[in-house]
């Protein structure tokens, strides 16, 4: 129970039948909704990781049928743990590529989170996945018109984005992993 950590729970929200036939038969089950999963006919499988609980709002409006994973700062050994065996449990359901689109800060916090949480989850991980920080990065601060942090010079706070950008930067990233119009027609 030591290593418990309740703060941190990833919002798991790609669910569903693998087929039509799948569902029907789930339904003489009893069960009455139909929720098919895209994740089946995409050519990879896609999770959103990010820096900071306050961003899963955002995340959650602007996205759908993706699992959000917040670190709420540095992640806990059992956060990162339970992370690197849901990703195998994944690969076997989905047999596909793994894709983490990874945002957060662009501060010496926002960089140094994910490259250390990343790399236990990868040592303890016995499938491989690939990581793309999607934001911030240089020249985002610029890009979008990023207020520089007034206590710390050349930081820039995820928080500081306009909604529009941070939509823009979010469906941008999922885009070019993620067929959209598979999405809208599986709904």
């Amino acid at each position: 129970d030591t290593l418990a950590d309740d703060r941190r729970e990833a919002i798991k929200r790609a669910k569903g039948s693998a087929s039509i036939k799948d569902w029907i038969d789930m339904m003489t089950g009893g069960y009455w909704t139909c929720t098919l999963d895209h994740f089946y006919r995409q050519q990879h499988y896609v999770e959103l990781w990010y820096e900071a609980q306050a961003m899963s709002r955002q995340f959650q409006h602007y996205t759908s049928g993706i699992n959000l994973r917040p670190f709420s700062g540095m992640p806990s050994i059992d956060y990162k743990w339970q992370i690197a065996k849901d990703l195998e449990s994944l690969q076997r359901q989905y047999d596909k590529p793994i894709i983490i689109l990874y945002f957060g800060d662009y501060d010496p916090a926002g960089l140094t989170i994910p490259e250390t949480s990343i790399g236990d989850i990868q040592s303890w991980c016995k499938v491989d996945f690939e990581v793309i920080r999607c934001g911030l990065n240089p020249g985002d601060e610029i890009k979008y018109n990023i207020p520089e942090n007034i206590d710390k010079p050349n930081c820039y706070q995820w928080e500081a984005l306009n909604d529009q950008a941070a939509k823009e930067l979010i469906l941008k990233s999922i885009n070019k992993y993620i067929d959209s119009s598979m999405v809208e027609s599986i709904r």
